[in-house]
C-alpha cells in the first residue's frame, strides 16, 4: 500500500499515522491549511497544524515541510510520529557551529562534549550549544529518552572546555543529584594576573552564598610587553556560583587573563579572549554507576601568548 510504501521511507523510530492526498483549494494553500482539508479528522484548529508542522511531523512528497511551504493539488501529505527513542527530522540544515564541538564521551544515557569559547550553552537569538545537541548526539535507544539532549550544567560564553549533557530523563534526574551532592569533580585551568605562588582554598560567600575555590599554581612566568607576571593555575570550584572562580580569583588579586568584568582591561591584553577552560571532569556515570573521567588541553594560545616567557 502507499502508506506501507510511506513507512520504509521513514527513518528509523517514525512510522507513518495517516495519508491524504492534498485536495482542491481555492487559489492554492500553505501547509496548515492543507492540513486542516486534507486531514480534518486530525486536525481540528490552525494551531495544531502550525505544531505538527513545527514538529516535522509532516511530509510532502516525502520532504519535511514547513508551515510557510505552500502545496499543490494532489500532493501526497503524510503525517509521522515517533514510534520508539528516535530524535525528529531535523527541519533545517545542519548549523555550521557544529564543527567547533567535539563529542568527547557518548552512551545512550549521556555525553560530554568540548565546548569552544564564545559558544552560549543556551539562550536566544545566536545558535548555542543547546540547539547544536540534536546534530551532534547519536539517538538515544533506551527506555526515557529524551525528545532532545539537554545539558545539565552550564559554561559561561568566554569559557570554554568540558560540558556534560544528558540524553535520558533517568540520566537529567541523577546528574541533577550528583551535582547537588558535589560528586562531580571539575577541574580548570587558568592563566591569572600576577605571581601566585603555592596553592589554598578561598572560601569566601557570593552573593550571600556559600562558595569555596581551590587553587594550585602550576607555573609562574615573567611577561614581556610591560604585563609583569602571569600564573598558570588549576583550579577546583566546590560550589558552583555565578561566575565564582572569575570573582574568587579577582577577590585575591589575582583576575583571570582577558576578564573584562573582573579585571581592568589596562592590565591585560584581552583580544584572545578569557583564559579560563573546563579541563577536567571526574563524576560516578548516573546510571552505571562507573567512574567516567575525562580530560580536556586548552587550546594553545594559552601556552603560545606566554612564548616569551621566562620560568621561575
Amino acid at each position: 500500500t502507499a502508506m506501507a510504501k510511506g513507512a520504509r521511507r521513514m527513518r528509523r523510530g517514525y512510522e507513518v499515522v495517516e495519508e491524504a492526498k492534498v485536495p482542491a483549494m481555492e487559489g492554492g494553500a500553505r501547509m496548515p491549511q492543507a492540513l486542516l482539508a486534507a486531514m480534518p479528522d486530525r486536525f481540528e484548529t490552525m494551531t495544531a497544524a502550525r505544531k505538527a508542522c513545527r514538529r516535522c511531523e509532516i511530509l510532502v512528497e516525502g520532504e519535511t515541510t514547513r508551515c510557510g511551504d505552500r502545496v499543490k493539488i494532489g500532493d501526497t501529505i503524510r503525517w509521522i510520529r515517533r514510534s520508539s527513542n528516535a530524535p525528529r527530522p531535523m527541519c533545517r540544515p545542519e548549523p555550521p557551529e557544529t564543527k567547533l564541538v567535539e563529542v568527547a564521551y557518548e552512551d545512550d544515557h549521556l555525553a560530554v562534549l568540548v565546548k569552544p569559547r564564545g559558544l552560549a550553552v543556551q539562550g536566544r537569538g545566536k545558535t548555542t550549544l543547546q540547539q547544536l545537541l540534536p546534530y551532534l548526539l547519536q539517538p538515544a535507544h533506551v527506555q526515557g529518552a529524551l525528545h532532545r539532549p539537554h545539558h545539565v550544567h552550564r559554561l559561561d560564553m568566554p569559557t570554554g572546555g568540558l560540558l556534560i549533557a544528558a540524553k535520558t530523563q533517568a540520566s537529567i534526574r541523577e546528574m541533577g543529584i550528583l551535582f547537588h551532592e558535589r560528586q562531580v569533580q571539575k577541574r580548570y585551568r587558568a592563566v591569572v594576573i600576577g605571581c601566585l605562588e603555592g596553592e589554598g582554598t578561598i572560601d569566601r560567600p557570593l552573593r550571600g552564598q556559600e562558595a569555596q575555590t581551590t587553587y594550585r599554581a602550576v607555573k609562574q612566568q615573567r611577561v614581556g610587553n610591560g604585563h609583569g607576571w602571569r600564573t598558570i593555575v588549576d583550579v577546583w570550584p566546590a560550589t558552583g556560583r555565578y561566575h565564582q572562580i572569575r570573582r574568587h580569583l579577582a577577590s585575591i588579586g589575582h583576575p583571570i587573563v582577558g576578564d573584562d568584568e573582573y579585571c581592568p582591561r589596562q592590565r591585560h591584553d584581552s583580544s584572545n579572549g578569557l583564559f579560563l577552560w573546563a579541563a577536567e571532569v571526574v563524576f560516578p556515570h548516573p546510571i552505571t554507576g562507573r567512574t567516567v573521567a575525562l580530560v580536556s588541553e586548552p587550546p594553545p594560545c594559552f601556552h603560545e601568548d606566554l612564548h616569551d616567557a621566562h620560568d621561575t
